[in-house]
């Protein structure tokens, strides 16, 4: 974390679809918020699957770098068409999981909002997942 980063303030967070195939396509918007205006903001989202001794981080996207002005309401929206999951075992899959949305200004991280994600077994070894809003 940066020293003395920006305060974040997240009014609203959506991810859609949810109980859905856990690979599906991803839509997540969170509204939020800054104390300070930032300069080169830059979003990334990843999957997180941590299982004991085994973790899985997937790269799920990067936004762009934004000027955020400070005490006026933003946006950030992301969609993905599917997550990859190519290579990770059904058995870590079928675990709690961590989706990350973290911004950083230039290479500095200054706020991470952190998702559960439940997973459960579907039709066909399939697995289903719900992203729990942290707001909620």
């Amino acid at each position: 974390m940066a020293d003395n980063p920006p305060n974040i303030n997240v009014t609203r967070v959506s991810t859609q679809p949810n109980e859905c195939l856990i690979e599906e396509q991803l839509n997540i918007e969170i509204d939020f918020t800054t104390d300070r205006t930032i300069e080169n903001g830059v979003w990334e989202i990843k999957y997180n699957v941590d299982f004991s001794s085994k973790r899985h981080i997937i790269e799920v996207g990067k936004s762009e770098a934004k000027r955020y002005e400070a005490n006026v309401p933003h946006t950030f929206s992301h969609h993905v068409d599917k997550l990859n999951l190519d290579g990770i075992s059904s058995s870590l899959l079928n675990n709690m999981g961590l989706l990350l949305a973290t911004l950083k200004d230039g290479s500095s991280e200054i706020f991470q909002l952190s998702c559960v994600v439940q997973v459960t077994k579907g039709e066909n070894k399939s697995f289903i997942r719900n992203v729990l809003n942290p707001l909620e």
